[in-house]
């Protein structure tokens, strides 16, 4: 078998389901489920790798990525039977587990995606995070972790982004930000991602609980820094893969640590970390608001923080989760 290669944003390559999206379709006086086969096309995909290509193609990047529309299922009007829509974005569901490019793993050929939303293309559905799971990583060295679940609201959502916007020297340019998971501290709220992988969501939970348990009195770059440093300890505890390429590296016993300088890097890079807002009236419009309260013209970089957009979101009931006593 030919070795797999590398998916692209590209007119010659596209999703073909292998299994068909069955949509309730109006015929006559009914609307029975009718089967149809879908594709997608990943040269109209969204969130492609920004500066690395192959072949001259952005790379198409696992938890980020996606194309905005299924084709082939536009007759079942009345929605899909699963998905509960008809020609809905699709995004992968498998990649690469070594293969990381601009801080996200790859995606291959034959490499598996949902398509109209949450119709599963391949022929073996795979399995999203259960309690059952993240409760058998996170206990019992986690419990304090596992008590902080039980009291807050939880949401999932089949994709969370933050649409952030870049200065690039003359403009404010779209920069969306695809977010594993969030949180809210001020109402109890976190959010995560219900395709998520166990090991996955139960590294999210970790970090984004660290968020609630912070002191108010952290700047948001002090926040980030903390919890993906935290992170990184408890995945190293656990055995688990880095987080992102070059988070650790190894103290003078040879033992892996959280690398604090890779870490920073990071969180400066990804993270809109100094700029409030952008004021938009006044003496001062135009201008940008800093987290100390200063005002400056933007900078080439200044990234300000957009609205947080969860796609087919809902609420958990966490109230019995509790590790084993």
């Amino acid at each position: 078998m030919a070795d797999k290669t590398i998916a692209r944003k590209a007119s010659d390559w596209r999703v073909v389901s292998i299994v068909p999206d069955v949509c309730k379709t109006p015929m006559g006086g009914s609307t029975p489920p009718v089967p149809y086969p879908v594709v997608a096309e990943l040269k109209e995909a969204a969130f492609p790798a920004k500066t690395t290509r192959v072949n001259g193609e952005p790379i198409v990047l696992y938890d980020a990525s996606k194309t905005p529309k299924t084709y082939g299922d536009e007759a079942g009007v009345a929605d899909g039977v699963k998905s509960g829509t008809v020609g809905g974005d699709c995004w992968p569901i498998e990649r690469s587990a070594t293969v990381r490019v601009e801080s996200r793993y790859i995606v291959r050929q034959d490499d598996q995606f949902w398509m109209n939303g949450r119709q599963a293309g391949g022929s073996s559905q795979p399995r999203g995070w259960t309690k059952e799971c993240v409760l058998k990583i996170l206990c019992p060295t986690d419990k304090d972790k596992v008590k902080l679940l039980s009291e807050i609201k939880l949401t999932t959502a089949k994709s969370i982004t933050f649409m952030d916007r870049e200065f690039d020297g003359k403009n404010w340019k779209s920069k969306p930000f695809p977010a594993g998971g969030t949180s809210d501290a001020s109402s109890g709220t976190i959010g995560v991602l219900d395709g998520d992988s166990c090991q996955g969501v139960a590294g999210t939970f970790f970090h984004e609980l660290t968020h609630q348990q912070q002191p108010e009195s952290m700047s948001w770059a002090e926040a980030e820094l903390d919890a993906y440093t935290k992170s990184e300890q408890w995945a190293i505890s656990k055995g688990f893969p880095e987080t992102f390429p070059g988070f650790r590296t190894k103290d003078a016993n040879g033992n892996f640590v959280p690398n604090a300088a890779k870490i920073n890097e990071f969180v400066h890079q990804e993270y809109p970390v100094g700029v409030q807002e952008i004021i938009s009236s006044g003496p001062n419009k135009g201008q940008v608001r800093l987290t100390d309260g200063t005002v400056r013209p933007p900078k080439v970089g200044d990234v300000v923080s957009g609205a947080r957009i969860a796609k087919g979101e809902h609420e958990v009931d966490t109230s019995d989760w509790k590790c084993p006593s």
